[in-house]
Formats: structure tokens, sequence, C-alpha cells
């Protein structure tokens, strides 16, 4: 059904809405677009594309949308989506954009009541969605549990085929190992009957969607016009540094600025440092799309683990596309392709240390089982004596108090790293709750805007260079970059962590316990300002302040 001149809007009424807009420049539209929104501040524009962005524009305008992410594929995400969406079929140029709410709480009760009154003379439906289905790829299902338990069990589940496997042996025979299978969905249907139906049939597995990966970043990166500071700007060290990393393994999940095909390799340098770049596995065709072009996430992250261990041994390893996007399985898959690599050699390394400046987009309150699959990934990590960090997520900037960790950086065998600002004296404003917290980059809660727009111009035009890290950016025409985020935060951890597993002086092979490195981690601890949001607390800020406030990540001489 097409409503000539009015606009069909899905309120969901939630707690903490937030939405903005003037409804009345929209009215002239001539296309359906269902508007539909989360607890969580999400919200969904469905309809024509044109119609969309119309829709969409005076909220962006306004400053109180932001995009988040589009769907390359939306009529497969939408048949994930509860019925009723749409009356008639979608429109033949069917679009799906998920943006972000960007404005204080105490707005929401008169936000909500303003779209109501707006839309009072059209057709309104109120309803609830939590709008997951947009938060993990359509038609597809994970399974994990026990190779022989899996077999037997979905033999009993039609329509479903499975795609891929990973078994963290390291072979496709079945034994008592634990496995992780990626299953297509061919019966049509949803993502979420289908999980509900596996997991009716036994506790010993557990099917579940296969989450988005987002690189944890989002807007908090921007390229730099010049170097650190200046043209004639040169490199410092960090304090005093014991240790660098020699021997230990750091190996960094993201995205690459590297046009590499599927299984190709590549050694590059940064500061003299060699890092092996890999895309050991083909990112699905049908994943999001960020708001923008961050290529040099993953690049930006490596540098900031090499400003504190330039000895170590770096391998970055794409599971993000471009606009810092990826999935759950082929980051499981690339953990699997990484431990095969790493076994050969074990006997020659000091140590491992993981790096996942990434959230998934499960609900931080949700209760794993030992038998999920990032519950089951994170332990075989674990019990290979590797180290595994997380960055906390970047999603408190518009909240009365910092949200929590999400996953995988709430686990309990991950150190979840957030981030505090130059003087180490609070959470930075954008940060949520964390373990540990590390220079990242932004300004105190209530200290001004959260916009990292604002934040980033006052890195550039040199007024607050204090506010931001630089970092590596291979695409940039100086190779650096401005950036803010818990994503540059918890690589500064990584490499204190390589420096610790350095300092056991432990014979290569013999790697030091992850609970060890840990506890080796919290001793770095000089404060915390901040004990209802920082379990541990804050490390001290490790590179000294030479130009005032003017901190940097430093770029190591070497």
């Amino acid at each position: 059904m097409v409503l000539q001149n009015r606009l069909r809007v899905v309120v969901l009424v939630l707690p903490l809405f937030m939405v903005w807009g003037v409804l009345a420049s929209v009215a002239s539209v001539q296309d359906e677009v269902t508007v539909a929104t989360d607890e969580r501040g999400h919200v969904a524009l469905m309809g024509s594309l044109p119609a969309v962005l119309a829709v969409a524009q005076p909220f962006v305008d306004d400053g109180v949308l932001a995009l988040l992410r589009t769907y390359p594929t939306p009529e497969r995400y939408l048949a994930e989506a509860a019925a009723g969406y749409f009356p008639d079929d979608p429109p033949p140029d069917l679009a799906v954009y998920l943006y972000e709410v960007t404005a204080e709480p105490t707005a929401v009760p008169d936000i909500l009541q303003a779209i109501q009154n707006a839309a009072a003379d059209w057709d309104v439906v109120v309803e609830t969605d939590q709008l997951s289905w947009l938060s993990y790829l359509p038609q597809q299902l994970l399974v994990s549990g026990p190779c022989a338990t899996l077999a037997q069990t979905l033999e009993m589940v039609p329509g479903i085929f499975p795609q891929a496997v990973v078994d963290w042996e390291g072979e496709m025979a079945c034994a008592d190992n634990k496995q992780i299978w990626q299953l297509a969905i061919e019966d049509g249907m949803r993502v979420a009957e289908k999980v509900t139906a596996v997991n009716a049939l036994t506790h010993t597995i557990t099917a579940q969607p296969n989450y988005l990966l987002i690189g944890s970043s989002r807007d908090y990166i921007a390229g730099s016009p010049y170097g650190p500071f200046a043209p004639d700007a040169g490199p410092r060290q960090p304090g005093p540094q014991p240790y660098t990393g020699a021997g230990v393994q750091v190996v960094v999940y993201d995205n690459i600025p590297y046009a590499l095909t599927v299984g190709e390799s590549i050694t590059t340098s940064f500061q003299g440092v060699s890092v092996t770049v890999s895309y050991p596995v083909a990112l699905p065709h049908d994943l999001p799309q960020g708001p923008r072009s961050v290529p040099g996430h993953g690049t930006f992250v490596t540098g900031a683990a090499i400003a504190l261990a330039p000895d170590a041994a770096y391998h970055l390893v794409a599971v993000l596309n471009e606009t810092a996007v990826g999935d759950e399985f082929t980051w499981y898959q690339a953990l699997a392709y990484k431990l095969d690599q790493t076994r050969p050699i074990s006997h020659t390394l000091a140590g491992s240390v993981y790096n996942y400046s990434f959230t998934l987009e499960m609900t931080p309150t949700l209760n794993l089982t030992g038998t999920a699959a990032l519950d089951q990934a994170l332990r075989v990590i674990d019990d290979h004596n590797i180290l595994q960090a997380a960055s906390a997520g970047n999603d408190s900037a518009f909240t009365t108090a910092p949200l929590p960790m999400t996953w995988p950086a709430q686990h309990p065998l991950t150190v979840g790293v957030t981030a505090v600002i130059w003087n180490d004296s609070g959470l930075s404003c954008y940060a949520n709750q964390g373990e540990l917290a590390i220079w990242g980059g932004g300004i105190g809660r209530g200290q001004g805007s959260c916009t990292p727009t604002a934040i980033l111009a006052d890195c550039s035009n040199g007024s607050q260079a204090e506010y931001c890290v630089t970092g590596w950016e291979p695409a940039s025409t100086t190779g650096y970059a401005f950036g803010l985020g818990t994503s540059y935060a918890t690589p500064q951890v990584v490499g204190l962590a390589a420096q610790g597993i350095q300092s056991q002086g432990n014979a290569p092979g013999d790697w030091p316990a992850p609970a060890l490195i840990r506890a080796y981690l919290h001793g770095l601890v000089a404060s915390n300002p901040d004990p209802a949001n920082l379990q541990v607390g804050v490390i001290g800020n490790p590179y000294p302040d030479l130009h005032g406030r003017s901190l940097y990540l430093p770029l190591i001489v070497r």
C-alpha cells in the first residue's frame, strides 16, 4: 500500500528512545517509509531509497541522527524481521538504513511526545521490536558444541545445510573436540525461529545467529593533515622500557588497507617494525557497510601496540571490511587459522597476545553458556596460554552513565579495556565501563560536546591536541591519522602485556598463563578515579608530557 502524501511511521515506544526531526518536511514523500527504533537509541528507516534519505536528512542535519550502517541486500535482512513492516510488497528500490540517535537522555520524553503529536494526523502504528535482526547475518545459523553431538542433533533438524566448520584441532575428523558449524537456512524460517527450534532439542549444543562484528572506533578516527603535530615534529619514545616484547607474538584481528586476495599474505613495516598482513578467510558478500571507509583502523590499532612493544612479532589478520564491519563466524575461522600457524612455531616463542578492537552486536546482558560459540572460542585461545584483550566499546557518549562492557570484552577470559582522558582523571566521554583503562583520547564526561567531529577538529587545528591519539594510517598522505576510542586504548594494553610476557623470562615454548599476565597488568594500575565503572583502575599514561598537555601515541625511533 502506497500512501499518497503521507508517511507511515512505526514508533516503537521503549525506554530511552531518542529521535528528532521535522516530520512536516517529509510529508510530501510519495513512498511508504517505516521508522522503527529500539531501546538502545537505534533508528531503522525502511522504504524506497529516495524516501529514506529524504526522511533522514533533517535529522542528520540537526545533528541528532548519525548513520551506523547500510545493508547491501536489504530484502534478505527484511525477511528476518517480524511480519508487518510493509502491508504489501516492499518497494523495488528497498533500502534499509540504521542510524544512532545522538541526543541527551533528558530530551527523550519531549522528543517522543513531539513525534506522536506531529504524526497524529497520519497513520501511526505502535509496536515493539528490538531490531535484533539488523545485528546478524540473514539466513544463517551458528551451532556449537561437541562434534559428535552436533552431527547427531542436526540430523533431526530439517531445512538447514552445513556450509563451514571450525575445528580447533585443525582437522575435520569428528572426535571429542568441540566445533562451531555455520549452516544455511533453506526452509524460509527466520533465524530467531530456527535458533529456538534447535535449542529445544538438547542442552549440550547451542544455536545462535551469526552476529556482526563492529570496529568499536565507529566515527572516532580521522586523517591527520600532517605528522603528529607539525611537519618537522620528530617521533619520541615513551617512558623507559626495560622490556620491548622480544619473542612475543602479537596478533591483531581487524581490517586491512591492502588489496589482498583470499589466502594471501604480505609483509609491510611501520617505523622499522615488520608486520605480516593476511586475509585468510573471505568476508561474506552481504555484510553491512559502515558510515564511511576506515581501512586504516587495523593499522592504527597495530601501531599503538608497536609503540610499546616494538620488538614483538606482529600479525594483522583481516576479519572486518574497510568500513570496520565483520561477522562472528569469519572471526572464529581466522582464530583457528592463526592457531594452526602458531602451533609449529610455538616452541620458539615466549608467548602470544590477541587484540580484539571490535564489539559483537549481541546484547551485553546475554548469559553465555559453556557451549556458546563465543565462550568456546575464547576458552580454546586461553587454553593455549594466549592472553586476549578487547575494547569495551564507545556507546556511552549520550547516556547518563557509562554502559556495561560489550562482548567479547565482557567475557571473563578477556581483558576488557576502556579509555580515559589525557591526565587519567576519568573515563572518556564516550567510553563504556571496563576492567582496565588507559589513555584513549577524548574529553571527560560533562566537559563539553562528545561529538567526535568536534573533538577531532580540536585535534586537527592543534588547539587541544591531547584530545586525540595519533597513529599509523597508510592511506593518509602523511601516514598518520588522529583517532580516539577504546579501539586504540586496547592495543596499548596489549603492548604492555607483551612487555609483561617478556619480563617473565620463561624459556621459549614455556608460555606464562594468561592469568599471570593479567595480574602483571593489574600491577601497573596507578589509580582508580571511577570505581563504579572501572573494575581495577587506570594504567598510568606511559608517555612523557613534553609539550604541555600535548600527548599523542608516539612513533618509535628505530
